[in-house]
């Protein structure tokens, strides 16, 4: 089979890290993530929220945003509205 393939395509076949070079040794090239990373991303999204939050023309953009989507997706909505129904359905208030 190799030399069926060598002699159509000229070279041998080719190896597992010819197929996937993004593998090899990946591991080793890639710094350790920060830790802290997670709590600046979410600081940033908290600050975007809350510069939103403030923006009365953005929130009346959103919720018109927000009605198209209910007009246009019954089933969606629906679907949607059930499945946090059920599950709320059990939660307690003590």
């Amino acid at each position: 089979m190799a030399a069926l393939y060598a002699e159509f395509f000229g070279r041998s076949a080719p190896g597992p890290s010819d197929l996937r070079p993004w593998l090899a040794d990946s591991a080793d090239e890639q710094p350790a993530p920060d830790p802290n990373a997670r709590k600046k991303r979410l600081a940033s999204k908290a600050a975007y929220r809350r510069r939103r939050s403030a923006d009365d023309v953005f929130r009346e953009k959103e919720r018109e945003r927000a009605r198209e989507r209910r007009r246009n997706n019954p089933d969606k909505v629906r679907a949607q509205k059930a499945k946090r129904r059920a599950d709320n359905y059990f939660r307690r208030n003590d």
